[in-house]
């Protein structure tokens, strides 16, 4: 059995957005794509990456309690380039799944944008990882968990 590699579990062409996005603008794709993670990319080169959870840290203090309306007004008044992480880690397609693994936990984050000749060509989340270890476990069967 070779072992698996980001290539055969990524989500191939991500939704992603670009700096002077709105971050209205994110969320909406992010409800819309049902994802937590959009890639930013300037043109095809990756620039950033926004989680779901930056949305909301970097809206001031009690904007969960503004109308729907004031609420978007205001997502739609900041742009992702301030918001998203810089220079996200990334793995290439032919990164070992286990060392994708391996850099989500050390770096604390919940998905890698996939680069390829550097250009975006997919992400791998914890989601993806996990579904493939549940995969990779019903192969190899219930023998070599006893």
């Amino acid at each position: 059995m070779t072992s698996p590699t980001v290539r055969e579990w990524m989500t191939r062409t991500p939704l992603s957005v670009s700096p002077g996005d709105s971050l209205r603008k994110a969320r909406t794709l992010m409800k819309a794509g049902r994802v937590c993670h959009l890639p930013v990319i300037d043109g095809k080169k990756l620039v950033g990456l926004l989680a779901e959870s930056d949305i909301w840290a970097h809206c001031p203090k009690g904007t969960i309690f503004l109308e729907e309306q004031q609420a978007e007004e205001l997502l739609e008044s900041i742009r992702v380039g301030g918001v998203m992480m810089l220079h996200p880690a990334s793995v290439s397609p032919d990164t070992l799944l286990l060392e994708a693994a391996r850099i989500m936990r050390e770096r604390e984050v919940r998905a890698l944008p996939v680069i390829d000749r550097e250009e975006l060509v997919g992400i791998i989340t914890e989601s993806d990882i996990i579904g493939a270890f549940i995969a990779l476990c019903d192969r190899m069967g219930e023998w070599a968990f006893k």
